[in-house]
């Protein structure tokens, strides 16, 4: 394929029968033609710590896409963009193209696989295509996903499904215009600890990459201040509209803007951790994720919906949990029209109840009602994800924000109460229970006589 702008994502699935499905997408705008060639599927034995292939590699071609998508997001009066696949070449349009492959790990190369620390990891690899502007031509863009077998092992559940990206790792923005976005990947299936980082594109693994000249070497990203100056300008997510610049490593929440123009890639690594049989926690994989910026030059400005809120909430199981969510979009200085904002959700744990309200046309308020019981007690907090787009067409901007919502444990405790001087009396704790994390106590006295606190 070849396209001015791409992004990606990379998941695996192993299964009982030691067969390793390979799911990957790729997403291209719908202006260039389609090459003939496909992308290439490479795996190695190895430690990424080390060398990646010392145990051996192999590759061959990807099979051919078994569906093509649309994955535009349009204004309500605007038609689908790519018609249906590749023909219109307006170059508006986000395009999903998906492959499957299956892996045997029964196959005797992968019995070079070992507890050893340098042949104890599988690395799955995909060179995908070149690609215009501002990156060098020729140059090629990959993803990777990494499953530590040797920790896989030590643990009860030897099997392993990577999260599932929910949105298009794409956004559509303008220069100086604030980005807010998630990389949106949930774990249904095990539930294993998920971490975030944030790493430099075309970082290689497999094969020799060159990076633009100047690419890495001065930011594409600032500080987004709204209301203060640089060097006063604290990262607050809560704010509305959110400032600063961060990265959330539990959530990957990521607020910024863009100094330059056309398209820029930031690239993202999935972390799994899981316990083993000794209640040590390992890592059991990494899966590596490509957000494409795409800056839009047709348009003079536009701001994108801005989404309120804290990253992580607590409820303790048996209270009520409340939250409200306020997504606003402000008109930016050369548009002449106010735009409607359109907001939808995703909640893991199906008992969260939520509701839309609509304030006015360009804000949105979400409210979030949940009374968790024991049963729905972890040690991982669920997932709320927020997805909010304008109506400034033919494509509107998209902001996206996760949000972590930890249920906690009451504890039981023993409390000895002994009579001290003076009307005073001691008080003693005992756990009844294991309690994780710090404990917290609220003690109301009241006058046995009067009943007065």
């Amino acid at each position: 394929m070849y396209a001015d702008y791409i992004g990606g994502t990379l998941r695996h699935e192993l299964q009982e029968n030691q067969k390793l499905i390979i799911y990957v997408t790729l997403y291209r705008n719908c202006s260039k033609k389609e090459e003939t060639w496909q992308p290439t599927l490479s795996w190695h034995i190895g430690s990424r710590t080390s060398v990646y292939n010392r145990c051996g590699s192999k590759s061959r071609r990807l099979v051919k896409p078994y569906r093509f998508r649309d994955v535009s997001t349009l204004c309500n009066t605007c038609k689908y963009p790519c018609n249906p696949s590749n023909t219109a070449k307006t170059g508006l349009g986000i395009e999903a193209h998906d492959f499957i492959d299956t892996l045997d790990l029964k196959d005797t190369f992968f019995s070079k696989l070992s507890s050893h620390s340098l042949c104890n990891e599988l690395t799955i690899g995909v060179v995908a295509l070149s690609r215009e502007y501002d990156y060098t031509a020729g140059s090629e863009f990959y993803l990777y996903s990494t499953i530590n077998l040797a920790n896989l092992n030590r643990c009860a559940n030897k099997l392993n499904k990577t999260p599932v990206f929910l949105h298009p790792p794409n956004n559509r923005t303008w220069s100086n215009t604030v980005i807010q976005n998630t990389v949106a990947a949930i774990d249904t299936f095990e539930h294993d600890i998920v971490r975030y980082k944030a790493i430099a594109p075309y970082r290689a693994y497999f094969y020799s990459v060159n990076t633009p000249s100047g690419f890495l070497k001065h930011a594409i990203v600032e500080v987004f201040c709204p209301n203060s100056f640089f060097y006063n300008c604290k990262a607050n997510p809560a704010l509305n509209p959110p400032q600063g610049f961060y990265f959330d490593t539990l959530t990957g929440n990521s607020l910024f803007y863009l100094n330059g123009t056309r398209s820029y890639s930031l690239a993202n690594e999935i972390e799994e951790y899981r316990l083993d049989t000794t209640g040590k926690l390992v890592k059991i994989s990494t899966t590596m994720s490509e957000n494409g910026v795409f800056l839009d030059e047709n348009i003079i400005s536009n701001n994108s919906p801005a989404i309120s809120g804290e990253n992580r909430y607590s409820v303790v199981a048996d209270d009520t949990f409340q939250l409200q969510i306020n997504i606003t979009d402000v008109k930016s200085k050369n548009a002449k029209f106010f735009d409607t904002v359109f907001a939808t959700y995703f909640t893991e744990n199906k008992k969260i109840k939520a509701s839309i309200t609509t304030i006015n046309y360009t804000n949105k308020s979400i409210a979030f009602s949940w009374k968790p019981d024991l049963s729905d007690y972890r040690k991982e907090p669920y997932k709320i994800l927020l997805r909010a787009h304008d109506n400034n067409g033919p494509l509107p901007s998209v902001s996206t924000k996760q949000i972590l919502v930890k249920v906690k444990k009451r504890s039981k405790v023993k409390i000895d109460v002994t009579p001290g001087y003076c009307n005073s009396i001691k008080l003693s704790i005992t756990h009844l229970d294991s309690v994780f994390g710090t404990t917290k106590y609220t003690w109301k006295i009241t006058d046995s006589a009067t009943g007065i606190v």
